[in-house]
């Protein structure tokens, strides 16, 4: 009754009494101990579902001359200050605050408070809370993550026993975020994040002991993870990132490989979510530079991590629909695959065997005119945005190792064009270039640019000298037989090649050792045959090629 606001025209003697009510049961409790508890243990927790500090705070000024007269200490921070001196003092718990415990969600309403002075009550209150009841701190942390901000997070995690109910939080805060249309409390995921950023970011900075914050990130790594993966808003993902990146960079425990994989997986899926959500190309660039540098803080710690970031990218870059992201062409659907062919609408036709006509049923056969691919139809500016953010993110997994990327190149492209599902064209369908002297010239220059590569080692390396000088079938013979063969069963590799010959560290050599990598007979003997068969023609090239095996021979 007496915490009920005044009303106008009320008894002045009525006002009094409501207004002297407090300051008479506080001065009652000072005088003996028995009374004191009484008040403390059955009266107030009998009453408290009908007081809320939001209620007492207003009224509290009204109480000076009564409590002690000339004293400007508001009664709530004595009421603080001496709940936190039994706490320091006294291990049995506090009933009042068990009381609160109760109506917890009521008082994380009034959080945050537009009046400073009951925001700084409150906050108070519920630092003595969560240190009295562990399950109640985690209820509060979760709520100042979603709905307050930094100063009060600061407030409410100086404590260093804070590090598991944080974490607990961080798991009921996320998993909340995606029930928030259950919810009759607005949520905006963006205060979530930037409020997690700018903790760790206030811890990292050196006015914290213990990391607690790091410790309760790294214990929901998996969680952020997941978070990452299915991430579709920019800013988001850039917070989260960044969340991971100074989380991983001062974790003192070891980080499992399966979650450096999933982080690595994470990144590539929501680079790719990233092109396709957000519009603005300032935005991409900046959370582009907090990918790459999470990415490189995992492959610097896990080289696993770093061939699945590696194989991931350049795989859905060229092998999935993202390919039209950086200028694929788009593969367009001709007619409905649900709609009848025109062979078995001709098979329901009737016609008799003595029939002196054939009746077919009209239509078009197959899906019509063949549909040519359309191009992307992203802008060249946009596309070639797109390739310098990939290319960004390539570099950052392949500093300092480029043979990767090199090896995986050749594993997904070389076979597709050489030998992967493709039919090799027979013999009878191989035309003699000889009397098509552009194509002479391109093959002779294709030749010499695989001999220059060392993609076709000695003596093959020579065949672009022979091709000019030959009969039009021995063309097909010594393409056929030592090129075509050679390469298919060959795949070149950059494994084959030594880097770093020369003595220039500044500018590497790779090359390719003649002694090791000499083809078997069965693809140079073709060349040596037709070369005897022109010995005077090409008598001192035979010498030079093949003047190993006449002397092996003897």
């Amino acid at each position: 009754w007496s915490l009920e606001p005044n009303i106008p025209g009320e008894d002045r003697s009525t006002a009094l009494q409501k207004t002297i009510t407090v300051p008479f049961l506080l001065q009652l409790a000072s005088m003996s101990p028995i009374l004191h508890k009484a008040l403390c243990s059955d009266v107030l927790p009998a009453l408290y579902p009908r007081i809320h500090p939001t209620s007492v705070l207003p009224r509290h000024p009204d109480w000076f001359p009564y409590i002690e007269p000339g004293s400007k200490v508001p009664l709530p921070e004595l009421l603080l200050k001496d709940m936190e001196q039994t706490m320091r003092s006294n291990s049995e718990p506090i009933r009042f605050l068990q009381s609160l415990e109760n109506n917890i969600l009521y008082l994380l309403q009034h959080v945050p408070s537009d009046d400073e002075f009951v925001h700084s009550v409150l906050l108070r209150l519920l630092l003595l809370i969560g240190r009295h009841n562990s399950a109640a701190h985690v209820i509060i942390l979760e709520h100042v993550l979603l709905f307050s901000t930094l100063q009060d997070l600061v407030v409410l995690v100086s404590d260093r026993r804070a590090t598991t109910p944080l974490s607990n939080a961080i798991s009921l805060a996320t998993r909340r975020l995606h029930t928030k249309s259950l919810e009759s409390v607005e949520m905006d995921p963006a205060r979530f994040w930037n409020n997690l950023y700018e903790l760790l970011r206030w811890e990292l900075s050196g006015k914290e002991v213990g990391k607690p914050v790091v410790r309760a990130i790294s214990s929901n790594l998996t969680l952020l993870t997941e978070e990452l993966e299915s991430c579709t808003h920019a800013h988001n993902g850039e917070k989260i990132c960044r969340i991971l990146t100074n989380t991983l960079g001062q974790m003192t425990t070891h980080v499992q490989l399966d979650q450096y994989l999933k982080i690595a997986r994470a990144i590539i899926c929501f680079f790719f979510t990233l092109l396709y959500q957000e519009k603005d190309v300032k935005t991409q660039v900046v959370v582009c530079c907090a990918l790459r540098q999470l990415l490189s803080t995992v492959c610097a710690s896990s080289t696993p991590a770093r061939t699945l970031a590696l194989r991931e990218l350049i795989s859905s870059a060229l092998l999935t629909p993202h390919a039209k992201l950086f200028g694929a062409k788009e593969k367009d659907i001709g007619q409905n695959p649900d709609e009848p062919s025109l062979l078995e609408e001709n098979m329901k036709q009737v016609v008799g065997v003595m029939s002196h006509s054939s009746v077919f049923h009209a239509g078009v056969i197959g899906c019509g005119p063949r549909i040519n691919s359309s191009s992307s139809s992203l802008t060249p500016s946009l596309i070639s945005h797109h390739e310098d953010l990939l290319l960004s993110l390539l570099g950052e997994i392949c500093r300092g190792e480029a043979m990767g990327l090199a090896l995986y190149l050749v594993e997904i492209i070389s076979p597709d064009v050489m030998y992967n599902g493709l039919p090799w064209l027979e013999e009878d369908f191989c035309k003699a270039p000889g009397s098509e002297p552009p194509l002479v010239q391109c093959t002779v220059r294709l030749l010499e640019i695989m001999s220059l590569g060392q993609l076709l080692p000695p003596p093959l390396s020579a065949l672009y000298l022979l091709i000019p000088h030959v009969t039009p079938q021995h063309v097909v013979m010594l393409l056929r037989d030592c090129v075509w063969s050679y390469m298919r069963d060959h795949v070149p590799s950059p494994a084959l090649f030594t880097t770093n010959i020369s003595t220039d560290t500044s500018n590497p050599i790779s090359w390719r050792d003649p002694a090791q990598s000499r083809p078997p007979p069965q693809y140079t003997d073709t060349m040596r045959f037709i070369l005897r068969r022109n010995m005077a023609q090409f008598g001192p090239l035979y010498r030079l090629l093949f003047s190993h095996q006449s002397v092996d021979a003897m």
